[in-house]
């Protein structure tokens, strides 16, 4: 199997934990954001990352690639429940992540640290293949501007992002509740969905790529993280990668 990805990417972290979980051989072909395009696009047809290419097909979305693993898994350590209602409820709160906590946390990141070069420029080079890497006094330029374009990113960001992530969480903490899991009595694809998506903006143990210096980020930065920290869905992020990434967390292959 063969993981196209951009390596720092949360949804990109979303399937490579899949894939960890399962337990099997692939190898991951990361990229630089926009860099990625060519690789992606003759394996799928699309820009978007990530992409798992297999025997089986070709699977061009994280939600699809969890999907596609699950059945492989010991049936105790499935992602979806086989009970219709439950199954509904595990989908809805994935997409619930993925419309909504991934796309504020990516915004909200880069708001923070594409004006951070000495943060920013290392994080994106771990991306990088080696010819993108050769070619980087070009290309880094041209990829902090493109993700500022294409993604609107302005200061402001910083406190509107936060103001939504927060709100989000404050939301999924009534099934938190007394609960070890968002959805049954098991790990789900909603936990590993919920904590994938807002790792880069709880500054998570146990993360494959990320590995954030905390005194290096910018102040306001650090105050928010460990306010989203403190939350009860903030929390139970922590708890998914310190009991379930850990072990299921294989070096990059």
């Amino acid at each position: 199997m063969r993981l196209i990805t951009i390596g720092f990417s949360h949804y990109c972290e979303k399937a490579r934990w899949a894939l960890d979980r399962m337990g099997v051989n692939y190898t991951e072909d990361s990229h630089a954001p926009l860099a990625h395009y060519p690789a992606a696009l003759r394996a799928s047809g699309q820009r978007t990352v990530p992409v798992l290419v297999t025997d089986d097909g070709v699977f061009a979305d994280s939600t699809d690639i969890l999907r596609y693993v699950d059945p492989f898994l010991p049936e105790a350590a499935r992602l979806f429940p086989e009970e219709e209602d439950a199954r509904r409820d595990v989908t809805d709160l994935v997409e619930t992540c993925d419309r909504e906590i991934g796309p504020r946390v990516r915004r909200w990141v880069y708001a923070w640290l594409l004006g951070e070069p000495e943060i920013v420029r290392p994080l994106i080079e771990r991306s990088m293949t080696d010819a993108e890497k050769r070619m980087s006094p070009i290309l880094m330029p041209l990829v902090i501007a493109g993700i500022k374009r294409g993604l609107k990113i302005s200061p402001e960001l910083r406190e509107s992002q936060f103001e939504k992530i927060k709100a989000s969480f404050v939301a999924l903490a009534p099934r938190l509740a007394g609960k070890k899991y968002l959805a049954g009595d098991s790990f789900s694809a909603a936990d590993l969905a919920l904590a994938a998506l807002s790792a880069p903006a709880l500054g998570v143990e146990n993360h494959p790529v990320l590995h954030p210096d905390p005194d290096a980020l910018p102040a306001g930065m650090r105050a928010q993280i460990e306010e989203l920290r403190e939350t009860r869905a903030g929390q139970h992020v922590l708890t998914m990668y310190r009991d379930h990434r850990k072990q299921e967390n294989s070096a990059a292959k």
